[in-house]
């Protein structure tokens, strides 16, 4: 393809042009994120406990994934963050958007030694969504 420009001289504006980036996609990565962090959680084994050894050598230590760590009550606290991310593409509204990305920050913050830094880009993305354009 050549940048000729159209007849009459003038390129046409919307040959080339990507589409906006907007809030709803966001939260859609959002919600993606928040998902993966979740399935993560679930089954990757990340966690270090000591093993049923008495000794305390490197050996020892095995990993395990949350759910055989914590039982499974721990998967409704793993869902919040999945919820939330997905709450504002069902309602819509400034309010929700405002409101998810700050309970999002907010469990990331309070959980960050723990869980909380899986779901930090969802975090961030619920934020970045704020500042794109509505495609209402």
């Amino acid at each position: 393809m050549s940048d000729t420009p159209a007849v009459g001289g003038k390129r046409d504006p919307d040959r080339h042009r990507r589409p906006p980036l907007t809030r709803r996609f966001a939260h859609r990565v959002a919600l993606v994120l928040a998902a993966v962090a979740f399935v993560v959680l679930v089954f990757v084994p990340i966690f270090l406990v000591p093993g049923q050894a008495a000794t305390e050598s490197p050996a020892d230590i095995e990993r395990i994934s949350l759910i055989a760590l914590s039982g499974p009550a721990v998967l409704g606290v793993l869902a919040v963050p999945v919820l939330l991310a997905g709450l504002p593409l069902f309602v819509k509204g400034r309010i929700t958007a405002v409101l998810t990305a700050v309970l999002l920050i907010a469990f990331a913050l309070f959980t960050l030694l723990g869980i909380g830094v899986f779901y930090i880009p969802a975090a961030l993305t619920a934020v970045v969504a704020l500042f794109l354009p509505s495609d209402d």
